[in-house]
């Protein structure tokens, strides 16, 4: 069942963004729907190279988190020392 949308789409979709920043390209891929939600249940995301620091990548984990029930919301964000 899908969940309907709500703010932790919004985070994941800033997870997203600063993931193809980083990588330059995108986490997951997929040339229909379909095909992107299997690589999004399927897939792990490569770890971050070593010039970015361990607080990055936990960002990027809380952003990406592929359970909305315990991806960060933006308060939590805000609240992580790097962004802070």
């Amino acid at each position: 069942m899908k969940s309907p949308y709500n703010a932790k789409a919004d985070i994941w979709a800033m997870g997203v963004i600063i993931y193809e920043l980083i990588h330059f390209r995108k986490p997951f891929n997929g040339t229909c729907i379909e095909e992107l939600e299997i690589e999004i249940i399927g897939k792990n995301l490569a770890p971050l190279t070593k010039e970015w620091s361990s607080d990055m990548q936990e960002l990027i984990n809380r952003l990406l988190d592929k359970d909305q029930s315990t991806r960060a919301n933006i308060n939590e964000i805000a609240e992580l020392p790097m962004v802070r």
